[in-house]
């Protein structure tokens, strides 16, 4: 047997399992995310809280009435709030595709979205998440979204 074939053979068995590793973290990953549109379509706070890690931060951006860019600091303990408290519309926020690029510990999600409160649309925009790896599984760190209530696209 060569030793290039050999170095070639293990190379491939090597990149192989890299990738699998990456595909299955990936689908880690996303699983983390779509927990949190699980939850806030079920009316679940503790489905949701579970998404996220201990320190995680909300965040959403806007153009106001006058074309100002605004960025709004949001809290997660008012969210939770929000989504356990007792309401007869669904929140149900629908996703476009869904990029993920990540290394080791750490992924980013990007994920155009249109968010309907029962049958009515609210808003759209995009989703960016900062997902990093803890004892736990993955967990959203960072949420911002971008929120525009026309051009979405229908």
């Amino acid at each position: 047997m060569k030793p290039g074939f050999l170095f070639g053979l293990v190379l491939l068995v090597s990149v192989t399992a890299h990738a699998q590793t990456d595909s299955t973290e990936m689908l880690e990953v996303e699983k983390a995310m779509m927990q949190l549109f699980d939850g806030m379509r079920k009316g679940d706070s503790t489905m949701v809280r579970g998404a996220f890690a201990e320190n995680a931060h909300l965040s959403t951006t806007y153009v106001d009435e006058n074309g100002k860019p605004q960025v709004e600091e949001g809290s997660l303990i008012g969210f939770l709030i929000g989504v356990g408290s007792p309401h007869k519309e669904v929140w149900d926020e629908r996703l476009g595709y869904i990029q993920i690029s990540m290394d080791d510990g750490i992924a980013h999600i990007w994920a155009p979205y249109t968010f309907y409160f029962g049958e009515r649309r609210l808003h759209c925009g995009v989703n960016s998440f900062q997902m990093v790896k803890t004892d736990k599984g993955w967990k959203i760190l960072n949420l911002v979204d971008t929120r525009r209530e026309n051009n979405c696209g229908d």
